[in-house]
């Protein structure tokens, strides 16, 4: 049987790289456990981006795995490659990333594809993006519309730049939806399959897709690997050691993690709470006494960080299933989620809930997660990991069985 795997996910650090790179590794594993001698796997990249993670690379991996080839999609079309290579099956492990290969529709093998959210459609076409923009502090709008000169400014330049903004958005939705070619291959080829991470993102899926749910498969994706063996910097063990209260919010420079509502509401929190303080990860610039901008963090510093705080932060406006929360539950850390989207339904009763529109929201929150209640939070969440945990260990059984027998229905 001829595998071939995708690694074009790969050519960034995300959490569908994390997943992808999660699922080949605990692939690898399984064939060597069953003995499997009759799986040829065709690792699937593109050299002009190239692969973000060094063991990932055809020269890391070959040394270990020689029985692993890979194919290069610039030196030809995915068609050819899987006639060429007799490909049976194809694992693409984001759809998204691979919406944009010439052919892709026109697949005949059997396909198992993830698809980890719906943000295209969910995002742009409801025009949450245009609500962000407006967020970010840069806008000024407080200050621009206290004079009649400043808001006539502001609609003539800002307004008309977001009207602008919000139509080249719903072109682009209209025209080349990353997710549009999976309708297609999914009514063209009866022996494609769809996964996804949460039953919001399932029903998210039929909504916008038009997919009956039965065809849709939940599958919880597998724990992220931490994969950097270096100590803790000297620079996180001070902060660490420094800070007893460490509140963590991570990929603090996406607008749609919410970093601006919960600046705002950290702020009004810490001048009553001095002893607390908000770390931002990625973040361009302190906002207020008790705030601590960190860097992007390797592995190591992000587990030390994560392991040692003393809550993480979650504000999300737009989740398919959420790692970041899961990983802090795993050292029993209190965690405070935005209610919407896949959170409540993978939290459970583990996490304090907000609303992300509202700063007033995430400070009640922050009020809420008290000493006296810190350790039943933390119990809370310590099972609650253990849960998706067991669920995780189960499912991806589960898709490793899709990919290696010799049948499926």
């Amino acid at each position: 049987m001829n595998l071939l795997f995708d690694f074009i996910t790969l050519q960034s650090k995300t959490g569908a790289a994390e997943y992808v790179r999660s699922v080949f590794f605990a692939l690898l594993n399984e064939i060597k456990i069953k003995h499997h001698k009759d799986i040829n796997i065709y690792a699937l990249y593109n050299s002009s981006l190239g692969i973000a993670y060094d063991d990932m690379t055809e020269q890391c991996i070959s040394k270990e795995n020689t029985d692993i080839q890979y194919v290069d999609i610039q030196k030809d079309d995915i068609c050819s490659i899987i006639k060429e290579k007799k490909i049976d099956r194809f694992f693409i492990g984001c759809a998204q990333y691979l919406s944009n290969i010439k052919g892709i529709e026109k697949i005949p093998c059997e396909i198992f594809c993830v698809i980890h959210d719906m943000v295209d459609e969910e995002v742009y076409k409801n025009g949450l993006d245009i609500y962000l923009e407006m967020l970010n502090p840069a806008f000024g709008l407080a200050k621009k519309i206290q004079t009649f000169k400043g808001f006539w400014q502001y609609n003539k330049a800002t307004l008309s730049f977001l009207n602008f903004f919000r139509f080249i958005r719903k072109r682009n939705w209209k025209e080349s939806s990353r997710t549009q070619y999976i309708i297609t291959q999914h009514t063209n080829n009866p022996k494609f399959h769809i996964f996804t991470d949460s039953e919001y993102s399932k029903n998210s899926i039929v909504f916008n897709c038009q997919i009956e749910a039965e065809k849709i498969k939940v599958l919880f994706p597998i724990e992220r690997s931490y994969h950097n063996s270096s100590p803790t910097s000297e620079y996180i063990k001070k902060i660490i050691d420094h800070n007893k209260k460490l509140y963590l919010l991570l990929n603090a420079n996406r607008c749609l993690k919410n970093p601006y509502n919960t600046m705002v509401a950290f702020k009004e929190f810490a001048k009553t709470h001095p002893n607390c303080f908000l770390a931002t990860v990625g973040y361009s610039q302190k906002q207020f006494d008790n705030h601590i901008v960190l860097p992007f963090l390797n592995d190591k510093d992000l587990e030390s960080i994560t392991k040692q705080c003393y809550a993480l932060i979650y504000p999300s406006f737009f989740e398919g299933f959420g790692y970041p929360p899961v990983e802090a539950m795993k050292f029993g850390k209190p965690i405070l989620a935005s209610n919407i989207t896949s959170l409540p339904e993978i939290l459970g009763d583990a996490a304090i809930f907000f609303s992300p529109l509202y700063p007033s929201s995430i400070y009640k929150a922050l009020l809420d997660l008290s000493d006296e209640k810190y350790t039943f939070y933390t119990e809370k969440a310590l099972e609650r990991y253990s849960l998706i945990k067991q669920k995780s260990k189960i499912d991806l059984e589960t898709l490793l069985n899709y990919l290696i027998n010799e049948k499926n229905e």
